[in-house]
């Protein structure tokens, strides 16, 4: 799926730039159970699941250096800097 890749890699960087901007030191939310698409997708961006709140959803976060330090990584291996 050609527009799947350039979407979740730009995504990425796209990520890397609004954690960079924001100054925060931690990102979390919470995505729905059932959305496996999105949880891999969570995940692959560098966030980690800690917990499931209530029945129906799960809690998701990650600090700024994870998500910076995951992105650089993944830069590196593709051979395109920051």
């Amino acid at each position: 799926e050609k527009y799947g890749l350039r979407f979740a890699r730009e995504s990425r960087r796209q990520l890397a730039e609004m954690v960079q901007l924001s100054g925060l030191t931690t990102f979390e939310n919470i995505v729905h159970v059932e959305n496996k698409a999105a949880i891999r997708w969570i995940e692959w961006l560098g966030f980690h699941i800690d917990r499931q709140v209530g029945k129906d959803w799960l809690h998701f976060q990650a600090t700024a250096e994870q998500l910076l330090a995951r992105n650089m990584k993944k830069e590196a291996a593709h051979g395109r800097g920051c």
